[in-house]
């Protein structure tokens, strides 16, 4: 069995999103924060605020996060 612990790592997100005024071009927007996965409250504080403020529409959200050679 697997357990998650609550720890402090770097997480990077991936948004595609549509660009306003040309609804049929992608634009790709990286970001990267130190958050507490595995439930990453900063990045999902982040997505709502897009979602209500920016209206951009949204392709794909991809989130990436864990120990890399280890």
């Amino acid at each position: 069995m697997v357990k998650l612990f609550r720890q402090h790592q770097l997480v990077t997100v991936r948004i595609l999103y549509y660009i306003p005024d040309y609804r049929h071009i992608l634009n790709e927007f990286l970001w990267q924060t130190h958050d507490i996965v595995p439930e990453i409250p900063r990045v999902h504080k982040f997505l709502n605020y897009w979602r209500a403020e920016i209206k951009t529409p949204i392709s794909s959200i991809e989130v990436a996060y864990g120990n890399i050679g280890r």
